[in-house]
């Protein structure tokens, strides 16, 4: 390919700046519009010049394209105003921050982290000397990951607002939810926990198995719960309705986890991936927090129902009062 580098000057002498130099190029190597769209009926045509095909192919037309100059008062051709070369170009141009950048990209050995070879490369960069003008960005992945944190953090607080409201439309209580909602931070912590045992990174994979651990673990919590409602319905004292659904829904609870446990077990100790991004920390990630889980929402979720529903007499009660005072 064909680079024209700016003569400075070439530049200086005739008055011509490179901003000038730049937009005669690229208005000779692209389409610009020569005139405002003509209407024809209902058709709108867009009238644009540009240089024909057979004039791209030698660069000597390019070259005795003209530019005014200011200093002489007339136009001089390109090749006046700057030096050829030739030589192997780039076979795209990146852009980032309104900036020319190439990426230069690394594969780590296996079992190696960003975070391991950072210091490395920190002190390899220090002595690199790059030309006036250029520098270098070794933050790019560091943005890259904060950027993906932060899009985890906000499609896992969604899923738990949509869960949340889901639920108070079924149980018609915005209360009673909310001891349901106690086992989404058990799932969590033991998601984490198998994390660390296993020596697995956090990453996007994790991420994605966190939002559907949130959408899973809900489950055996919205049956306790839904049982126990029913019990009371029927006309069970509160304390009665919890044993009663505990029993009737422990092994219905036990399968269900055992079941999903199971199934993520090969996805959790393969080594698939996709475009490098194994599949296994999704498989610990689920599996982790549905073991934890499922455990603790047999202990805790009733007793956070029954303090929740004790809540919930209260502020009718309080309501109630309130309302007869007025």
């Amino acid at each position: 390919s064909s680079a024209l580098r700016p003569d400075r000057s070439a530049l200086e002498r005739l008055g011509v700046s490179a901003q000038t130099v730049a937009g005669t190029v690229a208005f000779a190597l692209r389409a610009s519009e020569a005139m405002p769209p003509i209407l024809q009926g209902e058709v709108e045509l867009d009238v644009a010049a540009r240089l024909s095909a057979k004039d791209l192919a030698d660069i000597s037309t390019l070259l005795d394209f003209p530019v005014w100059s200011a200093a002489t008062q007339r136009a001089v051709p390109v090749r006046a105003l700057v030096d050829t070369e030739f030589g192997r170009g780039p076979g795209t141009i990146r852009r980032l921050d309104q900036r020319t950048s190439v990426e230069v990209v690394m594969d780590l050995a296996v079992g190696r982290t960003p975070q391991e070879i950072g210091p490395a490369l920190q002190a390899a960069m220090a002595d690199l000397s790059v030309p006036r003008g250029y520098s270098v960005d070794q933050d790019a992945w560091r943005r890259d990951q904060d950027a993906q944190d932060m899009a985890m953090v906000f499609a896992l607080g969604m899923s738990i607002c949509f869960v949340y409201l889901l639920m108070g439309i079924l149980f018609e209580s915005w209360i009673l939810p909310m001891s349901i909602l106690t086992t989404i931070p058990m799932a969590l912590a033991g998601a984490f926990w198998s994390l660390y045992l296993t020596g697995t990174d956090m990453d996007v994979m994790a991420g994605i198995g966190l939002v559907v651990l949130v959408g899973v673990v809900v489950n055996n919590g919205i049956v306790l719960v839904d049982r126990i409602q029913q019990g009371r319905a029927e006309g069970l004292a509160r304390a009665d309705a919890i044993r009663d659904a505990c029993a009737v829904r422990l092994r219905p609870v036990l399968m269900t986890a055992s079941t999903t446990i199971l199934g993520l077990l090969p996805m959790a100790l393969g080594t698939s991936d996709f475009i490098g991004i194994p599949y296994a920390p999704l498989g610990r990630c689920v599996m982790g927090g549905m073991g934890v889980a499922t455990v603790l929402t047999l202990l805790l979720v009733p007793m956070q129902y029954a303090l929740l529903d004790d809540l919930a007499e209260w502020l009718r009660g309080t309501w109630a009062a309130a309302w007869r005072a007025t």
